[in-house]
């Protein structure tokens, strides 16, 4: 009889006999969910194929930083990212990469018999802005090397928003593991003195001597090194460089019809009120909590109105920490060289990346940032270089920075601070045979 075999054929049958009206062939059917199945498969094994791909290959939107309990962060080793240039700086896509122990560039060969300059400072030195054969270090590398018989291996150990306070402690770390025959530390005097005080590392005592200190992190500041959920994702690291990009593309359209070359500019009162907080909650409220490790701006304080109470804390902060790490590097017989980068505003005509009324600053000094650096320094008998007026003799000085909100070096600040820096290494006679 029909439907004996069970089958769905028979059932069919069965029910036409019945007088059943069916609209719907059931193979079809079946047939179309399955494709809708197959579709919808396909598509989120694409989504997520492309989310690996983006995590392996294309770190747009990564964090390359992670916590660290001595100098409270560091490199990320293995990490990558791209810095993205805005158009009026070119536009380009930066690619950083960070090596197996931590220092932006190439893997260091531990067996090289070259005579080895590990380079420390902050991101004038860390140079994620620029490729990495254009960057300071490596140029300077590439100098030396040029000028003597034996080959410079030179190693950035620079590391974004890190101060002198973070650079003692590293290179006291970095030490026996590098085994540098020198080192130079590149001192970014338009906001080191504010690193000084805004990450706690270190205090003066009323004796006059420096005091090592363990500070926490704040809640907003350690969220910042240990990334969200979607971080691990492509697609959230994507969603997260899309709205960085969104909130500065915001702030240069309010920024007036100059648009992003007025971007990011800050306003002297402003800096000054900032500073003025800053260093009431570290010298007299002495709050021991880390807020901020990466909003580094000009040390406004220091310049517009040198003669104040808290620019002197400042400056005896900044002369104890060069003090520590000269030390450091003495007990070890490794030779230091200071090297001082002024920041624009101190250089260039125009003041480039501060709107102020120089009437209400009439004790403006624009040398007190670099003579900080550069007098304590010499009295502990450093070798130092100090780029400040050969920047301001520079044939267009404005040309040796970014723009648009970017104040740190370009390619040809670059060069010209390795220059600087090569020649007074090779005087110094660092790399000559001892024999």
């Amino acid at each position: 009889m029909p439907g004996d075999s069970g089958s769905f054929n028979g059932l069919l049958d069965v029910a036409l006999e019945g007088g059943w009206r069916i609209q719907l062939n059931p193979p079809m059917g079946r047939y179309r969910l399955a494709q809708i199945g197959l579709a919808v498969s396909t598509t989120l094994l694409c989504l997520v194929a492309i989310d690996r791909i983006v995590v392996a290959t294309f770190p747009l939107g990564n964090i390359i930083y992670r916590f660290h309990p001595e100098q409270l962060y560091e490199y990320t080793p293995g990490a990558s990212k791209f810095f993205i240039h805005l158009a009026e700086n070119g536009g380009d896509w930066i690619r950083v990469e960070i090596n197996s122990t931590g220092q932006r560039g190439e893997e260091i060969d531990s067996s090289s018999a070259a005579t080895r300059i590990v380079v420390y400072g902050d991101s004038f030195v860390a140079a994620e802005f620029s490729p990495l054969e254009e960057s300071y270090v490596f140029r300077v590398g590439e100098i030396l090397t040029a000028s003597t018989p034996d080959r410079v291996e030179s190693i950035n150990a620079g590391l974004v928003g890190a101060g002198p306070d973070q650079m003692a402690r590293r290179i006291e770390a970095d030490l026996p593991r590098l085994r540098p025959d020198a080192i130079v530390l590149a001192v970014n005097a338009a906001n080191d003195f504010g690193d000084l005080v805004r990450n706690r590392l270190y205090r003066v005592s009323a004796s006059g001597r420096l005091v090592a200190e363990s500070p926490g992190l704040g809640p907003l500041t350690r969220r910042a090194l240990e990334p969200e959920l979607l971080s691990h994702s492509g697609w959230g690291r994507l969603l997260r460089a899309a709205r960085q990009g969104l909130a500065l593309r915001l702030q240069q359209w309010r920024s007036g019809p100059e648009g992003s070359t007025q971007a990011g500019r800050p306003v002297a009162g402003v800096l000054i009120r900032s500073r003025w907080i800053e260093n009431r909650d570290r010298f007299v409220r002495r709050d021991p909590v880390v807020r901020n490790l990466f909003n580094d701006s000009y040390d406004a304080d220091l310049s517009l109105r040198p003669n104040s109470r808290f620019a002197k804390d400042k400056t005896a902060l900044m002369a104890a920490v060069l003090g520590e790490i000269h030390r450091i590097v003495s007990e070890a017989g490794v030779p230091l060289l200071i090297v001082v980068i002024p920041s624009p505003i101190d250089v260039t005509e125009d003041h480039y990346g501060l709107l102020v009324d120089w009437r209400r600053f009439p004790d403006y000094d624009g040398d007190a940032l670099s003579r900080g650096v550069v007098e304590p320094a010499l009295a502990l008998g450093l070798a130092v270089v100090d780029l400040t007026d050969s920047m301001r003799s520079s044939e267009a000085p404005s040309s040796l920075f970014f723009r648009a909100g970017n104040d740190h070096w370009n390619a040809r600040g670059q060069e010209l601070g390795a220059r600087m820096t090569a020649k007074r290494i090779l005087e110094l006679g660092w790399l000559e045979d001892p024999d």
